[in-house]
């Protein structure tokens, strides 16, 4: 059975969950969700068997594709690019057998899944970096371009947890299934709506947490906020049930319920069409974010930065939120901490800022190794 907008009731009700449960379930695809009920949802999903689990995945994706969003379009292992994937995590696995990483039991051993921010060809990457300050034993299944939706589709990160069993999982994901196949356009009104009272005041309680964000950025995220549209809520809902689907998954396996689990959000990518540089070049700068928001009829620079801003923010609240609930999972911070002059490109930070994230993870991994 699959579940699509007609027969998501009849599944919640088929599974025979207190009603309670069924209702908040059925808010999957009812926007807008307040952060605090969005939580709600995730943290009832973790109580399904794996079989209702598994089915009700199914079902999601199949109405997720109702609200048109393809959800396992990567080319990540493709033509050009799964090439240039391939031979830049060979260099990655080449470089920690060379060191002999292997061959020493006595270090953390990591197994890792992700997008570019892993695994970027041509920039030194986290996971470079991560090689280059530590002695870990790693493991990478990354690959640029990748969408958090197809790790789960394939399951590969499932297969090499359950043989290798290593201390510590990096994930990275959820950027490119936000802004891949130009999909913002389709998230954004072309003029502003008023937020309600319950859901501004629910964000800027959220805003305050954040320290490490100027009033000023506080302020552009919750205009970003008036242009979002219920769509962009829907995909948001998608990914949060994604990431907890990955949680679940590792926690139904005795062997590796225990694993530490480390993600990063993503910092707040500026929308820019400058090709001044030759991999803004390679890579048509602009394709992700300014552009498409041209095409939806945002063309003011400034509040561009607004949207894409409250986007992120965002998608960063989902990933704190599973901190809290899970103990072993851990979300590195990475909000406010690029400049305007930090970034590659529109998706990509320049190397330094990635060894202040590689450093991040590091201590991370090292504090939980200690116990």
């Amino acid at each position: 059975m699959s579940i699509t907008s007609k027969t998501l009731k009849a599944f919640v009700d088929e599974t025979h969950l207190d009603d309670g449960i069924s209702k908040t379930l059925a808010k999957i695809f009812t926007v807008p969700l307040s952060l605090e009920e969005r939580n709600e949802i995730i943290g009832l999903i973790f109580e399904l068997t794996p079989e209702k689990y598994t089915e009700l995945a199914k079902g999601i994706w199949e109405e997720a594709k109702i609200h048109d969003f393809e959800l396992n379009d990567s080319n990540a292992d493709k033509k050009v690019m799964g090439v240039g994937n391939w031979v830049a995590r060979t260099m990655k696995m080449t470089t920690s057998i060379f060191l002999g990483r292997f061959f020493n039991k006595q270090t953390p051993k990591i197994v890792i899944e992700g997008d570019s921010w892993y695994e970027h060809i041509l920039i030194r990457d986290i996971v470079d970096w991560l090689i280059h300050l530590s002695k870990f034993r790693i493991y990478t299944l990354a690959y640029g371009g990748d969408w958090l939706a197809n790790y789960i589709k394939e399951g590969k990160y499932l297969k090499k947890l359950l043989k290798e069993k290593p201390d510590v999982f990096l994930l990275s994901g959820g950027g490119n299934d936000l802004v891949g196949e130009s999909r913002i356009k389709e998230l954004v009104h072309k003029k502003p709506v008023d937020l309600s009272p319950a859901f501004k005041q629910s964000l800027e309680a959220a805003l305050d947490q954040r320290t490490s964000l100027s009033t000023e950025v506080k302020k552009q995220i919750i205009t970003g906020h008036q242009y979002l549209n219920d769509k962009f809520y829907i995909l948001m809902n998608v990914l949060a049930f994604e990431y907890a689907f990955i949680l679940q998954s590792i926690k139904l396996e005795p062997s590796i319920k225990d694993i530490h689990i480390i993600t990063h959000g993503y910092d707040l990518a500026i929308p820019s069409n400058d090709k001044g540089s030759l991999l803004r070049k390679m890579f048509d700068n602009g394709v992700w974010l300014y552009n498409p928001l041209d095409m939806a009829g945002i063309t003011d620079k400034q509040l561009k930065k607004c949207i894409v801003w409250a986007m992120l923010f965002h998608f960063n609240e989902i990933l704190k939120y599973f901190e809290t609930r899970e103990d072993h999972f851990h979300y590195i911070d990475c909000l406010g901490l690029a400049g305007e002059n930090d970034w590659e490109d529109e998706l990509h930070l320049k190397s330094p800022i990635y060894k202040i994230i590689a450093e991040r993870i590091k201590l991370k991994i090292d504090q939980i190794m200690k116990g």
